[in-house]
């Protein structure tokens, strides 16, 4: 069984001024990304998918993107960043999961 992943986010959320610790100031600041994971068996024509929302560390802006500039890879890398600090729920445990939900769906 082959399986693909693909992000989708739905929606992203800003805060129009924001000024963090070090007095930088920027607008449109992406605070909040929502996504959902699709996963994918084309061999047996199924897929599962899993969906949520991350908090954007806005503590910081030295490296700040601006909003209209923030790509789909971006948003991705920022979400898999906040999940791979936890071991007991990272991106490897969250695609194994729906490996698991996909393997029922074939055999139940």
């Amino acid at each position: 069984m082959a399986i693909t992943y693909e992000w989708e986010i739905p929606q992203v959320e800003t805060i129009p001024t924001h000024t963090d610790g070090q007095n930088n100031t920027e607008s449109d600041v992406v605070h909040t990304i929502y996504w959902k994971l699709i996963a994918t068996d084309d061999v047996n024509n199924v897929f599962v998918s899993n969906s949520g929302k991350v908090s954007i560390d806005t503590d910081d802006l030295s490296g700040f993107t601006a909003f209209n500039s923030v790509t789909k890879a971006q948003a991705v890398t920022w979400l898999e960043a906040w999940y791979n600090k936890y071991p007991d729920n990272n991106i490897a445990t969250m695609k194994a999961r729906l490996d698991r939900k996909i393997a029922k769906k074939i055999t139940p």
